[in-house]
């Protein structure tokens, strides 16, 4: 018998309790798990969800392996990732799998992100980082309402973009992240 995972879930935490995040990486595996929910991998138990989780957190997530974009250049003597080692590690993230919406975030189209089931996004991604150009480019194809901040850190720490999306509905805007929509 298949296992259905959304059991889990029904166990005692509400999805609106839940906050899905990853950081590089773990990124990509959240946005994957929402591409899941919304449209159910052949191969994999389908998750299904009473409503929409609480929200869903990213920090520098690895949206694309591909290293074509602008940052990948321009940011290659200020990120500590080498495009040599991040090659190496997406080669065995992948295992020889093809690209897909799935394990690939950037090449969905933004209708593949329609009614992505998380009541409020945020996104944090370094100005100096090697994955920067990819990041602002999946933030358009979500077609939220975004805060772009930059923030000067203390000196021992990175400058960095802060790329604050709020999923918004027709009713209610809410600006920035803080805070419940209810």
């Amino acid at each position: 018998m298949p296992h259905d995972s959304s059991q889990k879930i029904d166990r005692g935490v509400a999805p609106n309790q839940i906050i899905v995040a990853g950081d590089s990486a773990g990124g990509n595996i959240s946005l994957g798990l929402l591409s899941h929910v919304m449209y159910p991998h052949p191969s994999i138990p389908s998750l299904n969800l009473s409503e929409d989780l609480k929200g869903l957190i990213l920090l520098s997530p690895w949206v694309t392996f591909d290293q074509t974009a602008p940052a990948m250049s321009q940011n290659a003597n200020k990120d500590m990732l080498e495009k040599s080692v991040l090659k190496r590690w997406s080669d065995a993230f992948m295992g020889g799998a093809e690209d897909d919406n799935y394990n690939t975030p950037l090449m969905a189209d933004g209708d593949w992100w329609k009614g992505l089931p998380a009541k409020e996004v945020l996104i944090l991604a370094g100005r100096d980082e090697l994955f920067v150009s990819d990041i602002e480019e999946f933030v358009k194809k979500l077609n939220v309402s975004v805060e772009k901040k930059e923030e000067n850190g203390p000196p021992v720490s990175t400058p960095h973009t802060r790329l604050t999306c709020v999923r918004t509905d027709p009713q209610r805007i809410q600006d920035g992240c803080a805070g419940s929509r209810g």
